[in-house]
């Protein structure tokens, strides 16, 4: 068997946030069917962040107790509004980059 990847740990370089924004903001300015493709280019380069923003709930879920019952929540709410939630999700992975949420998470309480 193959060893699970630890997803937790997830990271999207800084030059892939800034080329994502990048395509997003041209596909929403560029008007016709460049603009369309563009824009899909956008929903396409959005995957990492999504994935990096699933890492930022699942660190949260574990840092925060009742891990399974929350994520089995989340993941609920997520199938039921997914056009938002995935929208949220993908922001969550862009704080994630310059906030770095999950280092926060996982350093010891100083208290």
């Amino acid at each position: 068997r193959w060893p699970t990847p630890a997803y937790r740990t997830l990271a999207v370089p800084g030059w892939y946030v800034g080329g994502f924004w990048l395509v997003g903001v041209a596909g929403w300015l560029t008007p016709g069917d460049i603009g369309f493709v563009v824009a899909n280019v956008a929903i396409v380069m959005s995957l990492p962040l999504v994935l990096q923003g699933l890492a930022v709930v699942h660190c949260a879920a574990a840092r925060f107790g009742y891990g399974r019952f929350s994520l089995i929540g989340f993941y609920g709410v997520t199938l039921v509004v997914a056009g938002p939630a995935l929208v949220l999700i993908v922001a969550l992975g862009v704080m994630e980059h310059f906030s770095q949420l999950r280092r926060r998470m996982a350093a010891p309480n100083g208290g």
